[in-house]
């Protein structure tokens, strides 16, 4: 799924820890990149995650919708690494949604450019717990 040479972002809420998790433990063990954890407990657990992943946690107002952090850190992410949003990055971008919050934060990525060259990578089926994409 991933290598040294890519960067991943992970993104979910308190109810897809469980696949977080198992993506995360999944990892080699010098893979980049960005998790973030949408919560509307102030209380936050470690996650085990490579050591070049840094793990934020976003703490969810009362009566905000869920994911809705998690977009905003998605736009914000977003604009550090996929600005050039193009398929000749030196660096491939890798993006795991999980399912609580991929309604609202998946809308948050921007798309490629590419004019539908590829649309299977747009369209992926984003089904189980949470995909690559």
């Amino acid at each position: 799924m991933t290598s040294p040479d890519s960067v991943l972002l992970c993104v979910a809420a308190e109810r897809d820890l469980p696949a977080l998790r198992a993506v995360l433990a999944d990892l080699p063990a010098d893979q980049y990149g960005q998790v973030y954890v949408e919560t509307a407990s102030e209380t936050v657990h470690a996650i085990p995650a490579p050591e070049r992943m840094a793990v934020s946690w976003l703490l969810r107002r009362d009566g905000e919708e869920v994911g809705a952090r998690a977009a905003v850190a998605v736009r914000t992410w977003s604009a550090e690494w996929m600005h050039d949003a193009g398929h000749d990055s030196l660096m491939p971008r890798l993006v795991w949604i999980g399912r609580s919050v991929r309604a609202v934060a998946g809308g948050a990525l921007p798309r490629c450019g590419c004019g539908g060259e590829h649309p299977e990578s747009h369209e992926a089926a984003l089904s189980g717990e949470g995909d690559a994409r």
